[in-house]
């Protein structure tokens, strides 16, 4: 069973790596040296799909799913072994280890936990770049910017648009505006906008795949 088709079928696993990339050319940051972290960011993003599926389902496909996900992890921190990366792996592992203790909440929580888990790797995935590039000024505004959009993004999987869901995506845009103009602002505004593309899913529909 290859990693794709075990990973396929959620919306947004491109998100996130572009985040990085857009919050990386804000930042002036080049492109060549931030693409490990894009990609490690990836992998973070199918290890959390493959644990959550594993947990969820039964069958001759969890332990394929649970191997492939540890894998996925695996990469991650091999890909921020480099030295100008390895600020990196303390801020995203943090990620992983809030991921993995949500399948061990209370039942009816597991919502709130996918919110934070996207949260929190929306707002790393465009922070991180500032950091690299030591624009420490722009850190909180796209921390803002990226933890709000992962909200946005599990709220539309989940529920589609709402009002709450309106309101995060008011709130994201607003930090957006407090960032310099040009190409990487541009590109987040777009991402922002195909969030709405997105349509609600079921939660039994969604833990089924």
């Amino acid at each position: 069973m290859r990693l794709e088709e075990l990973a396929s079928g959620d919306q947004g696993e491109d998100f996130y790596p572009l985040l990085v990339l857009f919050s990386a050319i804000l930042c002036g940051y080049p492109l060549d040296k931030v693409l490990p972290l894009a990609a490690g960011v990836k992998f973070l993003f199918w290890g959390n799909v493959l644990h959550r599926r594993a947990v969820l389902g039964s069958g001759s496909k969890t332990r394929s799913r649970l191997l492939w996900g540890d894998y996925c992890y695996g990469v991650l921190f091999y890909l921020l072994a480099e030295e100008e990366l390895r600020r990196c792996l303390a801020p995203l592992a943090r990620v992983v280890k809030a991921h993995c203790e949500a399948p061990f909440i209370p039942s009816g929580r597991e919502f709130g936990a996918a919110r934070e888990v996207l949260a929190l790797l929306g707002g790393e995935s465009c922070c991180l770049p500032a950091l690299l590039a030591g624009k420490k000024r722009w850190e909180k505004e796209l921390y803002g910017f990226g933890f709000a959009f992962g909200q946005a993004h599990a709220l539309l999987l989940s529920k589609g648009m709402t009002a709450e869901a309106e309101r995060v995506l008011s709130e994201a845009r607003s930090y957006l505006l407090s960032l310099p103009g040009g190409e990487g602002r541009e590109g987040l505004e777009r991402l922002v906008e195909s969030l709405l593309l997105i349509p609600a899913q079921s939660k039994e529909c969604s833990e089924a795949r």
